[in-house]
Formats: structure tokens, sequence, C-alpha cells
């Protein structure tokens, strides 16, 4: 009777803690950060950062995963300089694309793993916007919605979205 009980105890808590939602994490792959500075013709610089992290645990809805990138995003330092672009890649863990993804040889790449994609995200700063946030949301390698956010330099905001069928 006693080996009964036990055995209950240990399974209801196996099933409790994996019922537990696991919260989600960033992981960047700095093998496929890209860097550019240049000289522009006024005499400033501009530039693009290009990125690519691997998200366990993304939600599923598109408005809740745009407010966890946005959240992560704003906690990561931008560029001073008003003429700059940032590219974020964003793909959700799986068996296929691990954590610490390293790519190897043909077949082995992240780009292989598009079907893995979910959002990719582009924020511009330059002479026209403050501020514009392209999110581009995708499901088994297909576009499933787009979204545009931008602020100008009188801080009036524009937001436009698209869906597809």
């Amino acid at each position: 009777m006693k080996i009964l009980i036990i055995a209950i105890c240990i399974l209801i808590i196996t099933l409790c803690s994996e019922c537990k939602k696991k919260e989600p994490e960033f992981f960047k792959r700095d093998a496929f950060t890209r860097v550019v500075q240049y000289d522009l013709n006024d005499g400033t610089t501009g530039g693009y950062i290009s990125e690519r992290y691997i998200i366990s645990n993304p939600p599923s809805n598109p408005y809740e995963l745009k407010d966890l990138v946005d959240d992560y995003c704003n906690k990561l330092p931008k560029p001073e300089n008003e003429k700059y672009a940032i590219n974020r890649w964003f793909y959700k863990e799986t068996w296929n694309t691990p954590r610490d993804f390293v790519e190897g040889g043909r077949g082995n790449r992240l780009y292989d793993r598009i079907g893995d994609l979910i959002l990719k995200w582009s924020w511009v700063s330059n002479e026209y916007w403050k501020s514009s946030t392209h999110y581009t949301f995708f499901e088994n390698e297909e576009l499933i919605k787009y979204i545009w956010v931008a602020i100008d330099h009188n801080d009036i905001k524009t937001e436009t979205g698209l869906a597809t069928p």
C-alpha cells in the first residue's frame, strides 16, 4: 500500500511540474551577427545590424509574440546614430533548430530552417522616421501577418496591419 501511495505521489508531482508553462527565452546566435557602418553623402554615418535569435516557448498568438519581442528588443542597445537599420530574425526552438544551433555544411544552415522562422523584426531610423518598426510573422514558411508601426519626428504614430488568408 505504501508503495502505491508513493508511486501516485511521484506521478502527481511529475505531472504538476510538466503543467507549469515555461517562460520564453531568447538565444542569440552570435555567428550570424553582422554590423556594418558606412559614410553618407551628408557627412554623417549610417549602418545596419543583422541578428538571428532562437526563442524557446514562444507564444503562438502574433500579438503576444510582437509584445514579447518588443519588450526584449527595447532592452537591447540601439545605435545612437539617427540613420540606422536593425534586422532581427526570430526562430522557434525545435528539435531541428535547437537553442545552441551551429551551422555545418549544406543542409545544416539556419537558412535551411526557414520552417522554424516565426518573425522578422525590422527597425529603421532615418530622416523620415524617428522610428519605424516592421513585424513580419511566419508560420510553416508562409507569411501570416504584417504590422508596421512608425513614429515621425513630430511623435505622430502610424500603425497598419495586413493579414493574409
